[in-house]
């Protein structure tokens, strides 16, 4: 006996709604022929009933809408894609850079613009550094009191790495090479982050240079990276980084 391999499941599952549709209308259509006597139209055919009528119009329009909703592409993960990606990206344990940031409000009618270091570490996290208009301090780790950190502590860590892969389970992830370099666009899958973050672009020629973040509520964060190198463990600059207390 052959076996069923993942999209012929898939076709299976996609086609038992319809046929479920399908045998309700049948069974509705029987059991309102042989319930409600009705009386032959002038042409000698014996029209619906008006109950039956209505059933027919909103199962027609469910399995219309099931049609469309089936029909619709799956977009698939291209591998070779943000394969070749991943490839251009340095990877290290440990990197230094700095970094340029826009973010609009809706509610305020100009960007607010500010500049600092970022250091990302394997085990400490991400630490972020505003260093103007206002001196801030922040260290995403999956800790602390905010919630929005919290959820994007783990996917910035992986964004800034370019291990766009490992972002599957969370995000559907679309790579695009294009002529000026390439970029990865990560819808959220599940609620948490949905609550949150409406989408990331993250985008470069050869590593990542810039990110745009799109929050739910209608707030756009544009980074630019700019200089983000490995960095040993040890060195002063990159220590300094997670040594002091963040400010929340």
């Amino acid at each position: 006996m052959a076996k069923l391999g993942g999209s012929d499941l898939r076709g299976v599952a996609a086609l038992l709604p319809v046929a479920i549709a399908s045998r309700l209308v049948f069974v509705g259509w029987a059991k309102e022929r042989s319930d409600v006597p009705i009386k032959p139209s002038e042409d000698g055919h014996a029209p619906l009933c008006p109950s039956y009528k209505k059933r027919w119009l909103n199962l027609a329009l469910f399995i219309k809408t099931l049609f469309v909703l089936l029909s619709a592409p799956v977009q698939a993960i291209d591998r070779p894609t943000l394969e070749q990606i991943e490839a251009r990206l340095q990877k290290s344990p440990n990197m230094l850079g700095r970094f340029e940031q826009k973010k609009t409000l809706p509610q305020l009618p100009r960007p607010l613009l500010s500049n600092g270091v970022v250091a990302l570490s394997e085990d400490r996290g991400v630490s972020w550094r505003v260093l103007e208009p206002i001196g801030s301090h922040r260290i995403f780790d999956g800790e602390g009191r905010d919630p929005m950190a919290k959820q994007i502590a783990y996917p910035l860590m992986q964004i800034f790495r370019g291990n766009f892969a490992a972002l599957e389970e969370l995000f559907q992830v679309d790579a695009q090479l294009l002529e000026s370099g390439w970029q990865v666009t990560l819808i959220p899958k599940g609620d948490a982050l949905a609550g949150f973050v409406q989408s990331i672009e993250v985008s470069g020629n050869g590593d990542i240079e810039k990110l745009r973040l799109a929050e739910t509520n209608q707030a756009i964060t544009e980074m630019r990276l700019i200089g983000l190198q490995a960095v040993d463990e040890q060195d002063p600059k990159f220590a300094a980084e997670f040594a002091s207390e963040p400010q929340e």
